[in-house]
C-alpha cells in the first residue's frame, strides 16, 4: 500500500493507493516551519490515525506489527527543509510503525514533478502561502527565499487577504464593501488584529478572506490587488532566477481561484506559463502507480 501526502500549510491530502481502490482522506494543514511538534503531532493522533483505522490501513497495535511492512508513505509537505525533514519522519513513524517505508519531500519538489516530469522549468506554488525553484528535470537546484507571510510569501492567499484587509479598512475599497465583509464574517477590526497578532494560525485566518474576495472580482480595485500580488511574485521570485527562457508551471488553490488574474500579470510581466494545476497528487499517484507496477 502506498500512501501520498500532499500537505500545504491549511489542509493535507493523504491519498490512499491501493487494493484496486483509491481512497483520499483529509486533515487540517501542516507546516514544520511554522508550527510546534506538539501542534503537528496532534494533528496526526487525533485527526489522521482515527481516519487510518478507519479505512483499515493500520490496526490499532503497536508498533512494528506485520501489516505495517507494506505500507509506504511519501510525505510531500509546505515547510519539509533540510533541518525539519527528520522530525517529520519521527512524528510520522509514530503513527505507521517502525516497519513502514517513510520519504519525506518539499511540497515544491511534489509541484516540480507534477508540473515538469523530466523537464526543465520554475516550479511554483501559490496556496496559503507561497514558494518556487529552479528545476533541472530530477532536483530542484536553486530557490528563491520564500521567506514568510510577513516578509515575502508574494503571490500566496496570505499576502492577498494582508492587501485586501490593508485596502479595505483605509478606504481604499467602494463604500459599503467593508459593511458587507464584516457582516459575512460576523468579525470587526479588533478580532483581525487579534487573530493576525495573537492567532495560531494568522497566515491561514488572511488566506481564508480568499473567499470574500473571490465574490467581487467584478469590482476593480479588487482585481488589481490580486493582479499586483502576483506581479509582485513574478518580479521578486520568478525574475530572479534569470532564465527567462524556461517555463512557470503553478500549483495551488490561488492560482487556480485567480486564473484569469494570474494570466493577466504573467502577460504584464512576461512570464511564459506552461500549466496551472490545483494539486500535484493526481500526476504524482499516476507516477507511482506506474513505478508499482514496473517494481
Amino acid at each position: 500500500m502506498i500512501i501520498l501526502a500532499d500537505a500545504g500549510s491549511t489542509k493535507v491530502d493523504w491519498l490512499i493507493l491501493g487494493n484496486n481502490k483509491d481512497r483520499t482522506i483529509k486533515t487540517n494543514g501542516i507546516n514544520p516551519a511554522v508550527m510546534s511538534q506538539s501542534q503537528i503531532s496532534d494533528i496526526l493522533h487525533n485527526e489522521l490515525r482515527p481516519q487510518l483505522l478507519e479505512n483499515g490501513v493500520i490496526d490499532n497495535c503497536n508498533s512494528n506489527i506485520n501489516l505495517e511492512n507494506y505500507i509506504e508513505v511519501y510525505y510531500y509537505g509546505a515547510g519539509c527543509t533540510v533541518p525539519n525533514i527528520p522530525k517529520m519522519k519521527i512524528m510520522l513513524q509514530e503513527i505507521f510503525g517502525l516497519g513502514a517505508k517513510i520519504e519525506v519531500e518539499s511540497d515544491l519538489t511534489a509541484a516540480a514533478c507534477a508540473l515538469f516530469g523530466n523537464n526543465k522549468g520554475i516550479a511554483c506554488i501559490l496556496g496559503t502561502g507561497s514558494n518556487s525553484g529552479l528545476y533541472n528535470g530530477q532536483h530542484i537546484i536553486h530557490k528563491v527565499p520564500a521567506m514568510g507571510y510577513i516578509l515575502g510569501d508574494e503571490g500566496s492567499g496570505a499576502v492577498l487577504g494582508r492587501l485586501f484587509l490593508n485596502a479595505l479598512y483605509k478606504g481604499l475599497l467602494p463604500e459599503g464593501l467593508l459593511g458587507e465583509f464584516e457582516r459575512q464574517f460576523s468579525i470587526t477590526l479588533d478580532d483581525i488584529i487579534s487573530n493576525v497578532y495573537h492567532g495560531n494560525s494568522p497566515s491561514k485566518f488572511l488566506a481564508s478572506t480568499s473567499v470574500f474576495i473571490a465574490k467581487h472580482l467584478d469590482i476593480k480595485q479588487v482585481e488589481n490587488i490580486i493582479i499586483e500580488n502576483f506581479r509582485s511574485f513574478f518580479r521578486n521570485n520568478i525574475k530572479q532566477y534569470s532564465h527567462p527562457e524556461l517555463e512557470v508551471g503553478i500549483v495551488g488553490s490561488i492560482a487556480c481561484i485567480y486564473h484569469k488574474q494570474l494570466m493577466k500579470a504573467a502577460d504584464i510581466e512576461n512570464i511564459k506559463i506552461r500549466m496551472i494545476l490545483k494539486s500535484p497528487s493526481e500526476r504524482l499517484a499516476e507516477y507511482y502507480k506506474m513505478h508499482a507496477n514496473h517494481a
